[in-house]
């Protein structure tokens, strides 16, 4: 049974069954109620989804390019925060959603060439970033990128340097001077860990913004060029998680006692875990023998017990701002303007002054 038939038994065009069923406003209530009448009596249930997609060019679904389903998931719990909050606030504006792998393969090549949608966000690809942005910006639809070179500026605006220069002042004036960082990749180019010492850290500072490509590690570092010191040591990773924050952990405080920083202020939490475990596995205390703090907020479990000193930011709401922006963008002539999203300081018991600091190990 097709919409023809349906059209024929209710003695109109093909074109008004249509109607009937995807836009009913346009026809008068009788030639719906005739149309309906009409594909009750043949059991015809109305066209098919693919159908409806193809004709009005609308599928009200959003992608999400994502591997962070795939990992544990302690591995980046920002990460699923994000996912968690897009998916609830897509259900309640009457979307679905569509996740769907990086493109690293000829296999998940296919999977994005025949995957239908009116939006996308992608959020933590690992892999593949380059090739799934050439798919992606060929479909010509809304897109957030919160990976990869992110924009999501575009549709949350939230102020990351202030809170961050509110934690640097208050180490500064702790008496910390040699206050180390651990960052996220400063160029998407950049594979494994990079570590740039006293001079090459001054150096990199000194040539911002230019000097680091990717948005979201040069807006941390500016926090430390508005309060006007540079970090002792720049340690960035390619992905975070808590063996990256460990690895970069064990080579700041493993060096010699009058080098090592007093204070590491990671940009990420997960990044801070890590740091910690390695700061107890070389006999240091935090934060009596070195300051840690953090950037997410997060909150259970492991996070709980490190009560971090941490720039918050809601994954859960800036999820539900970034899927608000992109039914918004879908659906009309022009991009609307970004969600506001606030960042705020929350203080833990992970720093203390740089005068109760003893030298402590490790002592080679």
């Amino acid at each position: 049974m097709t919409l023809a038939d349906v059209a024929r038994e209710a003695g109109v065009a093909k074109s008004t069954a249509s109607y009937a069923f995807s836009d009913p406003h346009r026809l008068a209530a009788d030639t719906t109620r005739r149309v309906r009448e009409a594909a009750q009596r043949l059991g015809y249930s109305g066209p098919s989804a693919l159908g409806r997609a193809l004709a009005s060019g609308r599928t009200s679904v959003v992608a999400v390019v994502t591997r962070a389903l795939l990992e544990a998931p302690d591995t980046d719990p920002h990460a699923l925060q994000v996912i968690d909050g897009l998916s609830r606030e897509l259900a309640s504006l009457g979307y679905g959603v569509l996740l769907l792998p990086p493109v690293t393969n000829e296999a998940t090549h296919k999977l994005h060439e025949g995957a239908m949608y009116d939006a996308a966000v992608t959020v933590r690809r690992i892999d593949g970033i380059p090739e799934t942005d050439v798919m992606l910006a060929q479909r010509g639809v809304p897109w957030v990128r919160l990976d990869g070179v992110p924009d999501d500026d575009k549709a949350v605006a939230m102020d990351a340097v202030t809170p961050s220069m509110q934690i640097l002042r208050s180490l500064t004036d702790g008496g910390h001077v040699r206050v180390a960082t651990v960052a996220l990749r400063l160029s998407l180019e950049d594979r494994g860990m990079q570590i740039l010492d006293g001079p090459a850290s001054a150096s990199l500072m000194k040539g911002l913004p230019s000097s680091v490509p990717q948005k979201v590690p040069r807006d941390r570092l500016e926090a430390f060029a508005r309060v006007g010191i540079a970090p002792s040591h720049i340690v960035s990773c390619s992905i975070v998680t808590r063996e990256d924050g460990h690895a970069a952990g064990q080579t700041l405080l493993s060096l010699p006692v009058d080098e090592r920083p007093t204070a590491i202020v990671c940009q990420a939490d997960v990044f801070a875990w890590g740091v910690i475990d390695a700061a107890r596995e070389l006999g240091l205390r935090v934060p009596e023998d070195v300051s840690v703090t953090g950037f997410d907020g997060l909150v259970g479990g492991v996070f709980d017990d490190l009560n971090l000193t941490t720039v918050v930011q809601d994954g859960a709401t800036k999820g539900r701002l970034v899927a608000r922006w992109v039914t918004l963008a879908s659906t009309g002539p022009d991009a609307p303007p970004p969600f506001d999203l606030q960042a705020t300081v929350r203080w833990g018991s992970s720093t203390a002054h740089a005068s109760k600091q003893a030298s402590g190990p490790p002592s080679a």
